[in-house]
Formats: structure tokens, C-alpha cells, sequence
């Protein structure tokens, strides 16, 4: 039944989460038959609290190890950073619910940098190309605001987003794919901005995938998205040789 959902789609998200029964086990095995379909692959994995205990920990990374091998694409968020998304008088359900929302917002934006309509397009291969890589790395930050300042802060909560890392390894990313979104008003000034400071996060050797167009649904609105690939320099000639088969 899985081998049938999953065939003749040119693209598919998994979103699991790690440690116990359910996710560590099954989640591998969809992995497998999703790469045996040739289907490209974007894994989003949550890890337990450190107060989980190590052994749900250790099933955790190992079932990671396990999706890295099929995955195109990972990108994971530890539990333990939900703190960093409420203020501390919000309740649990409002932390699980920031989590969730962060990882349906990078699902959407993925697919918005595709679909939306702009002056600089980003196609399906540039999107595969920065999600790409021998080790299935992967960064994600959205941010969007409005006001005066918006550029400015728009790319300040891109670069804040937990799913980023903070923006602290950008700098060793192989590709980072930029989209800056916004409506009727956004300027090509606002634009200059956000590319500009984005420039100053990232290697001399990075390749900078850029897009930018109109979107009436965001208003007022300016929407930054960055997603990028972390290659750790090792050789992994076979897992490229699998994907360009």
C-alpha cells in the first residue's frame, strides 16, 4: 500500500517523530521503498527531550542514520529548542503547537518557491539542487513581516528559525536557495537589502540560488525563505551515483 501511494509522485514529505516505536520504525522502511521508487525525498524529524532519557535518544539518531541513507533532503528539530519559540508563561500545548506550525510553514514555503508566479523564477531543479545533498543536510528558515523595517526583519526570523540552526552554518553550505515575497509594495530596495545582508552569512564557494516575485496574498507582507544543504566534505560517490539513477 505504501509502494502504491508513494509511486509516480516526483516528490514527497515525511514528517516524523523520532525516538519511540512508531517513528523509528516505520519511517526508515517508508524511506527505503520511497528511494526504491525513485521519488525525491524531503524528511522533517523531530528528536525527544534530553529529559526522554538516552536510550529513546539512541533509537532516535540511529533511525536518523537510518533515513539519512534514503532521504534527498533531511532537516530535523530538537525538541529541546520549543523553549525558544513561546515565552515562558505559554502552556505545552502551545509549544507542540509552534513546533508543528514551523515545520507545515517550511512544507508550504517549499512548495510556494515552485509555484508562486515571479519576476525571478525558481524551478523544481533549482529547489532539488539546494535540498541535495551526499549527506542529506539540510537547513530551512522563514521569516515574514511587515512595517518599515520588514526586509530587515522578515530575514532576522528567517535566520532565527530553530530549522536553521540559527544561520550559523550557512557558511558551510554547498547551495543556499533564497526567496524573497511580497505584495504590490515590495521594492527592489528591500530586495537589495535582504540579499545583501544574506551574502554575509554564507562561504566565498557557495552557490546563491535567488527568486523573488509578487504575491497578493501576502499583503503588506514581505516573506523571506532560505533553504540550503550542508556538505561535510567526505566522499560519498555511490549515494550520488543511486540519485542520478
Amino acid at each position: 500500500e505504501i509502494r502504491e501511494a508513494v509511486r509516480g509522485h516526483s516528490m514527497i514529505f515525511l514528517c516524523v517523530g523520532l525516538g519511540g516505536g512508531t517513528g523509528s520504525g516505520a519511517a526508515p522502511e517508508i524511506c527505503r521503498i520511497v528511494r526504491e521508487e525513485g521519488v525525491f525525498l524531503v524528511v522533517f524529524a523531530t528528536m525527544p527531550f534530553t529529559f526522554e532519557g538516552a536510550r529513546r535518544r539512541e533509537q532516535a539518531e540511529n533511525a536518523l542514520e537510518t533515513i539519512g541513507r534514503y532521504a534527498n533532503a533531511v532537516i530535523t528539530f530538537d525538541n529541546d529548542r520549543m523553549g525558544e519559540l513561546i515565552v515562558p508563561k505559554d502552556g505545552v500545548a502551545q509549544a507542540f503547537a509552534a513546533a508543528d506550525k514551523i515545520i507545515s510553514q517550511s512544507i508550504r514555503a517549499s512548495m510556494n518557491i515552485v509555484f508562486r508566479s515571479g519576476i525571478i523564477r525558481i524551478g523544481m531543479d533549482d529547489l532539488l539542487s539546494a535540498l541535495n545533498s551526499k549527506k542529506s543536510r539540510c537547513l530551512f528558515g522563514y521569516g515574514v513581516a511587515k512595517g518599515d523595517n520588514r526586509s530587515h526583519e522578515a530575514l532576522e526570523q528567517a535566520l532565527k528559525c530553530p530549522l536553521l540552526e540559527r544561520g550559523k552554518l550557512l557558511n558551510d553550505a554547498r547551495a543556499v536557495l533564497v526567496q524573497v515575497a511580497g505584495g504590490e509594495t515590495m521594492t527592489l530596495y528591500e530586495v537589495q537589502l535582504v540579499m545583501d545582508e544574506v551574502t554575509k552569512h554564507v562561504g566565498e564557494n557557495t552557490q546563491i540560488l535567488f527568486g523573488t516575485g509578487n504575491d497578493k496574498r501576502l499583503g503588506n507582507s514581505l516573506a523571506v525563505t532560505i533553504i540550503s544543504s550542508i556538505d561535510d566534505g567526505e566522499s560519498d560517490d555511490s549515494y550520488e551515483d543511486s540519485y542520478e539513477e
